[in-house]
């Protein structure tokens, strides 16, 4: 008599069941080297930039680029658009470059701004500009998701690199312990006032209270979970992690009522607001 060879239904549910508890413990590692291999990305780029940077500066008798993105507001030859390192979105009339500043902006207009920045000839890839788990390009940020929000470059200068006022660093050479301060940040800007990653990443502080009284103000980007990547002014660039629950959900959206860390609030005991104070470049 010939027999059928199969499985019991109590036979498939166990097989079922392994896979199952394998998929579960498989995806979380899944998930984080997911993480890791855009975080290498990330730190590959900001290794680029960083190296733009100090290459622009050897090429200028060590000036610093504009850090400072501003709206073009009809002044194409104001020094903050002359030399900027980055330039907002930017549509072509002719020879003419105009702001794209309504909800409207398209992913080339941005890529055109990045193009048009002192920096890109030292690179010249638009991919250098964003970090692969930086999500914003698909999903928008905490204040929408049109394309307004769908920002594009992952990276800015913090506000004392823009060198267009007295008080601003201007020369690669003043800066204060060059492989301890950083220049480029992953920026997490969620569109409030442009399109774009506008200005320069800021952090409030008022020497005249403590002699170094920091507090954060604009949110860096949470695109490795709770950890993100910096390049520094010797041209060498690393990854940071956060310490503080608080500093992360501050990063994640700034505006959020139910905070406990709001913008501009002094924090001298949290470590992230330490660290960054300790890195932020400082004038010789």
């Amino acid at each position: 008599m010939k027999r059928n060879v199969g499985f019991t239904l109590i036979e498939l549910l166990v097989v079922i069941s392994i896979i199952a508890l394998l998929v579960s413990i498989l995806m979380p590692a899944l998930g984080l080297a997911r993480k890791q291999a855009t975080m290498a990305v990330c730190v590959s780029n900001q290794k680029s930039l960083g190296l733009s940077y100090t290459m622009y500066a050897g090429d200028n008798d060590d000036l610093l680029v504009i850090g400072y993105v501003n709206f073009i507001n009809q002044d194409n030859n104001a020094p903050w658009n002359r030399y900027a390192w980055c330039r907002p979105p930017l549509v072509y009339n002719g020879a003419t470059q105009v702001d794209t500043l309504d909800d409207n902006v398209t992913l080339e207009s941005r890529q055109n701004g990045i193009k048009a920045g002192k920096l890109f000839k030292y690179n010249e890839s638009v991919d250098v500009y964003h970090c692969p788990g930086d999500n914003r390009l698909i999903k928008g940020t905490s204040l929408g998701s049109s394309s307004r929000y769908q920002i594009f470059r992952s990276y800015s200068l913090p506000d004392n690199l823009s060198t267009y006022t007295y008080e601003n660093i201007k020369r690669i050479t003043s800066i204060k312990n060059p492989a301890e301060s950083f220049v480029f940040v992953e920026d997490g800007y969620d569109g409030q006032a442009a399109n774009f990653c506008h200005g320069g990443w800021s952090m409030y502080f008022d020497t005249a209270i403590t002699g170094d009284d920091y507090a954060l103000w604009d949110n860096l980007g949470l695109y490795h979970g709770d950890a993100a990547t910096f390049s520094f002014a010797d041209g060498h660039a690393e990854s940071h992690k956060w310490e503080s629950k608080d500093t992360i959900a501050f990063f994640a959206n700034r505006d959020d009522p139910t905070l406990t860390f709001a913008k501009g609030d002094r924090r001298p005991d949290n470590p992230d607001v330490i660290w960054l104070m300790r890195h932020y470049p400082r004038r010789k």
